[in-house]
């Protein structure tokens, strides 16, 4: 099932047509249906390389691969994707992006029961957001860190 025809879209419309994509992928999430949620995101990053998209559309694009990926219990290939998409806003030097990523891993580790590497993923999610001065990546840090059981609550 092919949602948008990207292929026919002049080339400034693209970006928007993977950002759709990105926002479809994450209704057919919501609405439990992960079998178009993984199919839309495919659309969406094989959109976003052959039109040469921005990083951060190829993050949140990552991102909901690995959202479609968790919700089928596959965390393996949700953290391969959510690490593509840390090396991808860490290559464009988007440090909000790389927070925003950290804070997905932080969890998806938490879920899996890996504290080390939740509580390691929190903090330097922690870390970003407070050179940033960024209050609510700092806040959800904060909370990914103290959930881990590294910060004390205050």
């Amino acid at each position: 099932m092919r949602h948008l025809p990207p292929a026919h879209l002049p080339r400034a419309d693209r970006p928007r047509a993977v950002e759709a994509l990105v926002a479809l992928t994450r209704l057919h999430l919501r609405a439990r249906e992960p079998a178009k949620a993984k199919e839309t995101v495919r659309q969406a990053l094989d959109e976003a390389k052959r039109s040469e998209a921005s990083s951060s559309l190829v993050v949140d694009a990552l991102t909901a691969q690995a959202a479609s990926e968790q919700v089928e219990g596959n965390a393996a290939a949700a953290l391969r994707s959510l690490e593509e998409a840390l090396a991808t806003s860490t290559s464009c030097g988007d440090a909000a992006a790389e927070a925003k990523v950290r804070q997905h891993i932080a969890r998806l580790h938490q879920q899996t029961g890996k504290l080390t590497e939740a509580l390691k993923a929190a903090k330097e999610s922690l870390s970003t957001a407070q050179r940033l001065s960024w209050d609510e990546g700092t806040a959800v840090a904060s909370s990914n860190a103290c959930w881990t059981g590294g910060l004390p609550w205050r």
